[in-house]
């Protein structure tokens, strides 16, 4: 192994040796400064560069933000130089200040020149968040969550935020495998039934399971059904509304304590003239991107889904949504479309993102 090493070694001084006897000819430079810059004028990719050109990358830009909200309550404003609810959003924050009915923010933030608008969130007491874009026109962004000409207001900077995010609950893949294995609705069925209660129940192996996976027909599927709770032995109830199916909701259907329903991309809830969404105590809602609830009626959330979050991807197009009784709170995130004649939150610690 020496014996090779030496080698090699000699023969890389050799060839030193070599490439350095070959920039010399009888004593002669053969390096030519004006060729060089001639070589590096031709090959230089930038041409023509303007010496008294602006290389500045950021500029200063004001920010004017006014709220009408409750009297007498402060609203955090923030702002960002992208959309900060965005999954996998790199928003920075850019400025906050407080501000409330009677007053207006007025800040200077460092933007670069590139930027041609700004996100700017309303957070209120209950951490609930309202963004919206704002462009920067002549150096200036000027958002409104409220009423004009109120008086100035001191703010502060801020190089930091923490804007909850919540990833989709499921993935796509997640979703179609278990669509594989999932029992279809039949319209009356009792989703947290055993299997030795009255019906066809017993000819169902799902309803010996404690975490129960269903799905709605394919096409339009406008049966009633309903979870009455744990006493059949459920302890998780999943209804997947998949794509190429819509359920139809005529009348009030309620779910009890245990159900998620799940709507697939492509999938649809229509909620009839007389009908109702309701779901109450653990229920909950899942829209993943591209699915949709629409309809003349709307949903009702009662006793605060204990502590699950409710979460929309897709599109909530209907008359009302409605959070109600008692409990914690609601949590709704919205990554999606929200179309709604009313949204009335009443129980407390409701948090709207």
């Amino acid at each position: 192994m020496k014996q090779n090493i030496a080698k090699v070694f000699t023969f890389s001084l050799l060839a030193s040796s070599i490439s350095f006897i070959s920039c010399v000819d009888n004593e002669k430079n053969l390096f030519d400064a004006d060729q060089l810059k001639q070589i590096y004028e031709e090959t230089f990719p930038v041409k023509n560069i303007d010496p008294d050109g602006d290389w500045t990358v950021s500029r200063s830009v004001t920010a004017r933000v006014s709220v009408n909200g409750d009297q007498g309550v402060d609203y955090k404003i923030q702002i960002f130089d992208a959309d900060p609810l965005s999954p996998g959003s790199t928003a920075k924050l850019l400025a906050e200040g407080t501000v409330n009915q009677s007053t207006t923010l007025n800040v200077v933030m460092d933007c670069a020149t590139a930027l041609d608008k700004v996100f700017v969130a309303r957070i209120d007491e209950h951490k609930r968040y309202l963004v919206q874009p704002a462009a920067i026109e002549n150096g200036t962004v000027t958002a409104h969550f409220g009423d004009k000409g109120t008086p100035t207001r001191s703010m502060s900077r801020a190089v930091a935020t923490s804007i909850p995010v919540m990833e989709a609950p499921y993935t796509a893949d997640f979703i179609s495998a278990k669509k594989v294995t999932a029992t279809v609705v039949q319209a009356g069925w009792d989703l947290g039934a055993s299997s030795g209660w009255a019906g066809n129940y017993k000819e169902y192996p799902v309803f010996t399971e404690s975490e129960r996976w269903f799905k709605i027909p394919d096409g339009t599927f406008n049966g009633g059904f309903t979870t009455s709770g744990v006493s059949g032995g459920a302890q998780a109830v999943k209804v997947i509304v998949p794509q190429g199916s819509t359920w139809v909701i005529e009348n009030s259907n309620q779910f009890s304590n245990i159900t998620e329903i799940i709507v697939e991309n492509g999938g649809k809830i229509e909620v009839a003239k007389n009908g109702s969404l309701v779901l109450t105590q653990a229920s909950y809602i899942t829209v993943m991107q591209g699915g949709s609830i629409v309809g003349d009626r709307g949903i009702q959330i009662t006793n605060s889904s204990a502590g699950r979050t409710n979460y929309n991807a897709g599109t909530i197009d209907c008359d009302f949504f409605k959070i109600d009784g008692g409990g914690s709170g609601v949590d709704f995130v919205n990554y999606g479309t929200l179309k709604l004649n009313s949204y009335n939150a009443s129980t407390n610690g409701t948090t709207l993102i």
